[in-house]
């Protein structure tokens, strides 16, 4: 099943698709527009231009790339749902919070999130009444700043896929920061999938732009690796320029809330 298809049966059947390139449309649903990118087209040069053009269009988009979608594609119609508003509500005050270990926070998020699962130093989990995890955070080491402030990072927050915890969030960095006498807590947001209001609502700050990554995507098994991170120089392994392909994403926002101001 492609991805239009998916769109169509998943979230919205009357569904809107718009060429808005050689590479990619703009799918208007009823709740969320989308941004899909196909790879073996994708023109760097011209790429953020079109981005500039589609943003002052319609303001906000979830940009979708035809690699993550093919890597995992109910990973993405799950997440998608989720932004359209059609997940399952839990109120957060219906959980309890419990402190997980690595392995279990990294299936979790293997399971439940789109992205690359990462390693963090501390793990929090969300269960509710029937003892079943409904979120995750995972929360980096916690250090002291030159200027004195006890500081960490919000590395992952998840929900189970097809739900939302309602407030969920909130409360595990409340419970986070009361652990370990927090003064700040920084974080990072995908630009291809939210402007950072979510964060703004959660009295975070915004204190910078990054700059667009690049990532080489195997055109044979959908694999996005970090540009940084070369290929094996193996005769076996090694691809020629037709099996691949380079990408950029939109950057991400840097965040940072302030428990004592």
């Amino acid at each position: 099943m492609d991805f239009f298809e998916s769109v169509k049966n998943r979230i919205d059947k009357q569904a809107k698709i718009t060429a808005v390139s050689s590479y990619s449309f703009i799918i208007e649903t009823n709740s969320i527009k989308i941004h899909y990118v196909t790879v073996v087209n994708f023109e760097e040069v011209s790429y953020r231009l079109l981005v500039q053009n589609l943003i002052a269009q319609y303001a906000f988009f979830v940009t979708i790339f035809e690699d993550q979608f093919n890597h995992a594609p109910s990973k993405i119609i799950e997440r998608l749902n989720y932004h359209s508003g059609k997940s399952i509500r839990i109120h957060g005050r219906n959980t309890q919070v419990e402190k997980i270990d690595k392995p279990t926070a990294f299936s979790f998020l293997e399971k439940n999130h789109s992205n690359v699962a990462l390693k963090a130093k501390y793990n929090f989990a969300l269960k509710d009444k029937n003892g079943q995890f409904v979120a995750v955070a995972c929360f980096g080491q916690v250090i002291r700043m030159r200027s004195g402030s006890i500081s960490s990072e919000l590395i992952r927050f998840c929900n189970l896929s097809g739900t939302r915890v309602v407030g969920g969030l909130t409360k595990l960095i409340s419970h986070f920061q009361k652990v370990f006498e927090l003064d700040e807590l920084m974080t990072y947001c995908d630009l291809e999938w939210s402007d950072g209001s979510n964060f703004i609502n959660l009295d975070f700050s915004k204190i910078s732009t990054s700059a667009p990554t690049r990532f080489v995507i195997n055109l044979n098994t959908w694999e996005r690796t970090h540009i940084a991170k070369p290929y094996k120089n193996n005769a076996s392994t090694q691809l020629n320029q037709n099996h691949v392909k380079t990408v950029e994403n939109l950057g991400s926002i840097k965040f940072i809330k302030y428990f004592n101001d």
